[in-house]
């Protein structure tokens, strides 16, 4: 006996089959009391397509029992295959609301959806509520939409993994949108799969930094940062060279001061006696350790030279002593309008 087959609707698709034993007993079932209700057949896109009754078809074929037909003229396709199913299968409310949103993914206005929850002594804020999570659901994967239908995962589980998904969507587009404006070049990498999205921000943020530096060395080593902008040195090069140069600035102020005061410890200013001190100095004096070929022979032009700085120094020196007095003097002034 030969039973014709249909390709099935879409809609009707939706809905899981019964378990091999569950058709063999429909079966059974069929084959001592008949096929109590027909399958149901339409047209769907110019072809005939089976509406309701996979599970009954099936069965048929294993009763070896002709089914019978019914064919949809008027009625509306999708508010029948749903209205169907939720009748007479056992689904939860999760299931209920999938099986709307995979029939009418979006909102369509000015047309009513069958009332399923209420059917189901659901309340419709509540079925409303499920129907927003199962489109969420549907809209982030399909594969998450059919393990609700199917009764493997809940509805609540599924929405905060699609909830989950779409902020980790959102976050990386933000990410995709910052890279591309602050460093394209960077984002370009990213697109030809040679870096990762994450190791992108790290080396804009790296840059970022780098280019923070540089406008704080920018007063003291303008030449470095225009090496750095005309692309005749990197970043980290030029940083590195600014602090190559404060550290020899600051042993040159040490190797400075500390010979000044050695100087000072060996001419005892508070107690010097300059013709006796220059007798007693000239005496230590020893020309085998003077760097000729760097000074020269010293003559008294050459200490005149010397006695000429050590007076400017302590000019200088006495000049900030009194700036530095009077800056403080200025902060203790208290302002005449709040003196008692």
């Amino acid at each position: 006996m030969s039973i014709k087959s249909y390709p099935v609707h879409p809609a009707a698709a939706i809905f899981p089959m019964m378990s091999e034993e569950e058709i063999a007993d429909l079966a059974e079932d069929i084959k001592e009391n008949g096929l109590k209700h027909p399958i149901v057949i339409g047209e769907h896109e110019g072809e005939e397509v089976l509406v309701d009754g996979r599970n009954r078809l099936r069965a048929c074929e294993l009763a070896k029992v002709q089914p019978t037909y019914h064919k949809l003229k008027d009625e509306d396709h999708l508010a029948f295959i749903l209205s169907t199913n939720v009748k007479r299968r056992h689904l939860n409310s999760g299931q209920r609301a999938m099986a709307v949103a995979m029939m009418y993914p979006t909102p369509t206005p000015g047309k009513s959806l069958p009332d399923v929850g209420k059917t189901q002594g659901e309340s419709v804020k509540t079925f409303q509520n499920n129907l927003s999570m199962a489109r969420a659901v549907l809209a982030d994967s399909r594969a998450a939409a059919e393990d609700v239908m199917a009764g493997t995962k809940f509805l609540d589980a599924a929405y905060q993994s699609a909830r989950a998904n779409q902020e980790a969507k959102r976050e990386e587009q933000e990410k995709r949108e910052y890279v591309s404006r602050e460093a394209p070049d960077l984002l370009s990498l990213v697109q030809d799969t040679r870096i990762s999205l994450d190791e992108a921000i790290e080396r804009l943020q790296a840059r970022q930094a780098d280019q923070a530096k540089l406008a704080k060395i920018g007063a003291d080593a303008p030449d470095l940062v225009a090496l750095v902008n005309e692309g005749r040195m990197t970043a980290q090069d030029a940083l590195a060279e600014h602090e190559n140069r404060v550290d020899k600035e600051r042993h040159s102020r040490k190797a400075t001061t500390e010979l000044l005061a050695t100087v000072m410890r060996h001419l005892s200013v508070r107690s010097m006696k300059p013709a006796e001190d220059a007798e007693r100095l000239m005496l230590k004096f020893d020309a085998s350790y003077w760097p000729n070929g760097e000074l020269g022979e010293p003559d008294a032009a050459m200490f005149k030279a010397a006695a000429d700085l050590f007076a400017a120094c302590a000019r200088l020196r006495k000049k900030a002593i009194e700036s530095k007095s009077a800056t403080n003097a200025g902060h203790r002034r208290v302002p005449r309008h709040v003196r008692p």
